[in-house]
């Protein structure tokens, strides 16, 4: 009879084990359910940089700027891209950033950026960044300094040359057509000869193979020394 109470007990108390592991195998599970969910919401959004170009110009005999760029691209893929008439969101931001920050004090290579800029971008995108309407009023002034040697001051557009250095390209993780677009480029004043290096943030929209939209937010003179 003993015997039988102890068969049974030890029974029960082994069932007991099972339901308890059980139990607990359970809340590991449910406590692991609830840790991806907390971390796939409340994560951090992520940038991911895409493209690094550095571009150095070189004075021809004509004095207009020739950029030479590098890029991590392969030079089957630089060549492959020069022959295909569609360009990648990339490689199309990049020939917008050297486009917004390229550009020699005549004439002609001031409407050669606003021309190539409109080809880039969407028509309302090219309104908006006031490309054509800022080229026409730049050559205005060019043309009054190069009469008078006098600046207008009381304008906003000041009479500088820029020429683009390098740019690093951000795609958003969540939203595939924005970018945050970070550009580095040269810029100097007509009476200066030495000029200053500025850096600028774009945030931009493509749609297909256009810029659909560029907002700037910020621009900064990079000083001495800092990277």
């Amino acid at each position: 009879m003993n015997r039988q109470s102890r068969k049974e007990s030890k029974m029960i108390d082994e069932k007991k084990v099972r339901k308890l592991k059980l139990f607990l195998l359970g809340v590991v599970v449910v406590l692991g359910i609830i840790g991806v969910v907390l971390f796939n919401t409340y994560k951090p959004k992520q940038r991911e940089a895409l493209w690094q170009t550095q571009t150095t110009h070189q004075q021809n005999k004509t004095g207009s700027s020739t950029p030479q760029h590098s890029t991590s691209a392969s030079s089957e893929e630089q060549s492959s891209t020069t022959s295909e008439s569609s360009q990648s969101p990339v490689e199309v931001i990049t020939q917008f950033a050297q486009l917004l920050t390229t550009w020699d004090l005549t004439k002609t290579s001031i409407e050669q950026r606003a021309s190539k800029l409109q080809n880039v971008m969407t028509d309302s995108a090219y309104e908006a960044l006031n490309a054509e309407t800022n080229a026409k009023t730049l050559e205005s002034q060019l043309d009054i300094y190069n009469k008078t040697k006098q600046i207008n001051t009381t304008n906003s557009t000041a009479l500088v040359s820029r020429s683009y250095v390098s740019s690093t390209i951000f795609q958003d993780t969540t939203e595939k057509d924005r970018y945050q677009l970070e550009v580095t480029y040269k810029e100097k004043l007509i009476y200066q000869k030495e000029g200053y290096t500025m850096s600028a943030k774009y945030a931009l929209v493509m749609d297909g193979d256009k810029v659909a939209n560029a907002k700037l937010i910020s621009a900064n003179q990079i000083t001495e020394g800092e990277d």
